[in-house]
């Protein structure tokens, strides 16, 4: 269910200042529901996006064509949460191929039926291509199912990635 960790380190009467990492839910549940282009075969499946592997990555239709945007990728959450954002990590190997810079996403509790959840941008991606916490207006109550929407990439080109796909509950 997430929470946070302190820890200090110490070495004699000398101890370190504080050192804070805060996890949210546990995606173990987790599943892709549906995903509307990937590359299964060039290892960079839906499935990399909820890993919690940084270092791999799901990306669109790219060999033998490509999909036209928006892309979406929808997460079977594997239970109701209350969710009040959501965290996007753009591909971490200096590839700029498919980092969204428009997105929405929307949240369901039976994956039929959505409602809209954020639409915006990732300022500065780009040049930043660090996590994104991008906390709603409301939260949304028992939501089961997550699907975010890439609506246009920073290299104009039809293609959609993600390093890792999170949720805020917090």
């Amino acid at each position: 269910s997430g929470g946070e960790i302190r820890a200090i380190a110490i070495r004699g009467k000398q101890s370190s200042e504080t050192s804070r990492a805060s996890f949210d839910v546990a995606k173990t549940k987790w599943k892709i529901h549906a995903v509307s282009s990937e590359n299964p075969g060039s290892g960079e499946a839906a499935a990399k996006a909820i890993d919690d592997d940084p270092r791999t990555l799901w990306h669109s239709k790219w060999s033998g064509g490509t999909d036209p945007m928006p892309h979406s990728l929808t997460i079977d959450l594997g239970e109701a949460l209350d969710i009040k954002g959501f965290t996007y990590l753009p591909r971490q190997d200096r590839v700029k191929g498919g980092i969204l810079d428009r997105y929405k996403v929307e949240l369901s509790r039976d994956g039929r039926k959505w409602v809209m959840a954020a639409e915006g941008r990732f300022d500065n991606i780009e040049n930043d291509p660090t996590v994104r916490e991008i906390r709603f207006e409301r939260t949304f109550p028992r939501a089961r199912f997550l699907r975010l929407t890439g609506l246009h990439s920073i290299e104009g080109k039809p293609h959609s990635s993600a390093a890792e796909i999170g949720l805020m509950t917090r």
